[in-house]
């Protein structure tokens, strides 16, 4: 974004070399001191090697783009399958959660803003989850923890408690026969703002979706949609 107020794309785009195979790319100002955007790079491992979650501080001018690597997370297995970046807006802190599916775990991270690095936050049993997703689902305050487990082929949550914790124990929903496997998941706000929802896309072309009513967890069995439909 120039002097002016115009964006420009950069042609060719900047490169920047990551530790393995990057999967998804979340851009958001991690050090909160300088309005700048920086990058955290979610990658599959290479060669049997781990997964791992990195974090570039940015610094454009100019004159252009350099980065710094500020920290490398590998606690993973080689394919940890999914990753979600939140704020916690109560506690001022950045946090990482990853579906670490090869170690059956969901592995979170902290960072508050004057803080250098994450920090782990706690690692919860899963039965291989494949999706993973930070989110106020009953709008207290509180980031919850939410993902699907392939072992069970579920959907299901561990609410969020005061510090950045969640709970030990976890709550699963139904799911309905013949929808094939959960893939992938996002939380909805109703059209007045006032709940939270869940979708998630399924194996089959349908997505699933958990409501919820006003300030509260998603419960019960969910709508199926046909995307074929739509």
């Amino acid at each position: 974004n120039d002097a002016a107020g115009h964006v420009q794309f950069s042609n060719p785009p900047y490169e920047i070399p990551v530790g393995g195979l990057p999967v998804s790319v979340f851009a958001a100002d991690i050090f909160g001191s300088d309005q700048v955007d920086d990058l955290v790079v979610f990658n599959y491992g290479v060669s049997g090697g781990p997964g791992k979650v990195e974090l570039f501080r940015l610094f454009p001018s100019q004159e252009g783009i350099t980065y710094t690597l500020v920290q490398t997370i590998s606690d993973f297995g080689t394919y940890p399958r999914a990753m979600d970046l939140d704020f916690h807006t109560s506690l001022n802190r950045w946090m990482i959660a990853v579906a670490d599916r090869d170690n059956s775990s969901a592995r979170v991270y902290q960072k508050s803003l004057n803080s250098p690095y994450f920090e782990s936050a706690g690692t919860y049993p899963q039965s291989y989850p494949v999706e993973i997703m930070l989110d106020d689902l009953n709008m207290d305050g509180n980031l919850d923890l939410s993902f699907v487990d392939e072992g069970s082929n579920r959907f299901g949550y561990r609410a969020g408690q005061t510090g950045g914790t969640f709970a030990s124990t976890a709550t699963y929903l139904s799911t309905p026969s013949g929808n094939g496997y959960l893939v992938r998941m996002k939380a909805v706000l109703n059209d007045t703002d006032t709940a939270k929802h869940v979708a998630i896309g399924t194996s089959t072309g349908k997505f699933l979706l958990y409501k919820s009513l006003g300030s509260s967890f998603p419960t019960g069995s969910p709508s199926v949609y046909s995307l074929s439909s739509y």
